[in-house]
């Protein structure tokens, strides 16, 4: 089925994606504490167990009827949306500092330009859209610093983040192309086959879960905040105004970092950093100025 219109971000919808990107930018943190004392199995299938959770509650019974949402859409959601994308975030963060996965993200929109152009009359870009693209990449950079570029970024683990991406980027397809099932409704079932997905690899590569109170609040965190909050606020912005724009959110959580370093850690930004927000938060706006054609 052809994906419906897309309709212009409101300032609102800038807020909700930064809303957004906050709660995803937390999960770096959540999961460094999570994959102390568990492995990247076990973190995988204990978020999307209490995400998928608090979605299907939420959507149960909830508005009018619609009809049944396809078992392989379902599936193919489940994979792309959050067991693969979340598999693979935490095995490169075994080996990637947040600094590093924080710059990888900020690579997002390009990957998801790419991918959605390639399935979406609609996103594919137009000139303006590439120079956003290219001041968005560069404003997250600048955030990140020269760090996690002049140490070297491990090849696999970057690769990994990368894939992950694009995972995001291919679902955003389908809940497109299906967004007249209920992108919200989507994201529920999405993460109801993703927990059954990542339950099942834990319990065969893995199947351990050590007692660890600060491990288990972590990861009843990420269930809750960057899965069920995150991903079904990202699902029902890419249903109405595309998967680049929400794509955008990986350049505004580096600018995060730098907010939480401030407030707990009592770090200063660098100059430099402070202008690379600036320029992040113009590329936001360009980008909800450009995003439809």
């Amino acid at each position: 089925m052809p994906a419906p219109a897309l309709t212009p971000p409101r300032p609102l919808d800038v807020v909700w994606l930064v809303a957004s990107a906050g709660l995803f930018a937390s999960s770096f943190v959540a999961t460094e504490v999570a994959l102390s004392p568990l492995s990247p199995w076990a973190v995988t299938a204990g978020r999307l167990l209490v995400g998928a959770a608090a979605l299907l509650a939420v959507t149960a019974g909830q508005g009018p009827p619609r009809p049944p949402v396809p078992v392989a859409l379902g599936a193919g959601l489940g994979l792309l949306y959050f067991a693969l994308p979340y598999s693979l975030f935490a095995h490169a963060q075994t080996a990637l500092t947040g600094a590093d996965t924080a710059a990888l993200v900020c690579l997002g929109p390009v990957v998801a330009t790419v991918v959605a152009s390639v399935f979406l009359d609609d996103e594919r870009p137009r000139l303006a859209t590439l120079g956003v693209l290219a001041a968005g990449c560069a404003g997250g950079f600048v955030i990140v610093g020269r760090t996690p570029w002049s140490t070297g970024l491990p090849l696999g683990p970057a690769l990994l983040v990368v894939a992950a991406l694009a995972s995001y980027a291919a679902a955003g397809v389908l809940i497109r192309r299906a967004a007249h099932l209920g992108p919200v409704r989507l994201a529920a079932h999405g993460a109801g086959y993703g927990a059954l997905f990542a339950a099942g690899a834990w319990a065969l590569v893995d199947g351990t879960m050590p007692a660890d109170p600060e491990a288990a609040g972590a990861v009843a965190w990420l269930g809750l905040g960057p899965t069920a909050a995150a991903l079904s606020l990202r699902a029902w912005q890419a249903a109405r105004h595309g998967v680049r724009f929400v794509s955008t959110a990986g350049w505004l959580m580096p600018a995060f970092g730098i907010a939480l370093s401030a407030i707990l850690l009592d770090e200063q930004p660098r100059p430099s950093a402070l202008v690379g927000v600036a320029v992040v938060g113009a590329a936001v706006v360009g980008a909800a100025r450009t995003g439809v054609r």
